[in-house]
């Protein structure tokens, strides 16, 4: 029900065309807004997707290098056929599947971004720690992702079916994965708190709207944002994909000749690493 053509070529032009200007947008010029490039910036980019974020900084500094790592090659290989004129003199790409151990010497960088790091990890702790030890003191930490409140409508409707079929497990799921997503002021102070100072988070929103269930489950730019944590929560029940079914109907049913709105929450934490 909610399957994604798994085609490496696919999946990047689904992000470039459906994903980016549907969601991740965003998320994106959040990034681009907040970061300050120092002359010869060095930055690290730990999810650069098809390297759209990445090129933009690139283009508005002439003697920025960034270090660009997905953990999806079909984006990677985008990342340098989108930038092809930086790739291997100002733009290097590499596969990083995981955040935790970055395979960087220590104040190796004067920036590091991360537009929609939710998608490369969950551990916002590990995260904090090795971009501490990766930027320069002084050095910019710029990351965008959905803040709490974010996808309300359809964890209502998970909530709902679990309420029905008394389903005790998938309502645990459901507000353990709410609470998973920080908001502003939790995610401000949790990098502090790891070393940070003058921590922020500017905030956007936008609405993503559909006229069926089948749509919303079907939609590329949605399996990106939250669907994958969706089917996490389903999978508590003894039969997920009745689950995904009756949220499905649910709706059908009560959006019938209206569209159904889901809201998205948009974070972008600017912080610099102490000296």
């Amino acid at each position: 029900m909610i399957d994604q053509d798994d085609e490496p070529e696919l999946r990047a032009a689904r992000y470039d065309g459906v994903v980016w200007p549907r969601y991740a947008r965003v998320f994106g010029e959040l990034v681009l807004r907040a970061v300050a490039l120092p002359p010869n910036a060095a930055v690290l980019d730990v999810s650069c997707r098809t390297g759209i974020v990445a090129g933009e900084i690139l283009r508005s500094m002439s003697d920025a290098t960034v270090m660009a790592l997905d953990t999806d090659e079909a984006f990677l290989d985008a990342a340098r056929a989108r930038n092809a004129e930086d790739d291997g003199r100002r733009l290097f790409v590499a596969r990083q599947d995981d955040l935790v151990h970055l395979a960087f010497s220590e104040d190796a960088f004067s920036n590091l971004v991360g537009s929609l790091v939710d998608r490369a990890t969950n551990d916002r702790q590990a995260l904090f720690s090795e971009a501490r030890r990766v930027l320069r003191p002084g050095g910019q930490l710029v990351l965008s992702q959905p803040l709490r409140g974010s996808f309300l409508e359809i964890l209502d409707m998970l909530r709902e079916v679990a309420t029905k079929y008394d389903i005790t497990a998938l309502t645990e799921r459901v507000e353990q994965y709410a609470h998973s997503l920080p908001s502003a002021e939790q995610w401000a102070r949790e990098a502090e708190e790891s070393g940070f100072m003058d921590a922020a988070v500017d905030e956007d929103s936008l609405v993503l709207g559909y006229t069926s269930g089948a749509e919303v489950l079907g939609d590329p730019a949605l399996h990106m944002a939250t669907l994958p944590e969706c089917q996490w929560c389903a999978e508590a029940a003894p039969d997920p994909m009745a689950v995904l079914y009756q949220v499905q109907h649910a709706i059908d049913t009560y959006f019938r000749g209206r569209v159904f709105e889901l809201t998205v929450h948009a974070g972008c934490l600017s912080a610099r690493r102490s000296w």
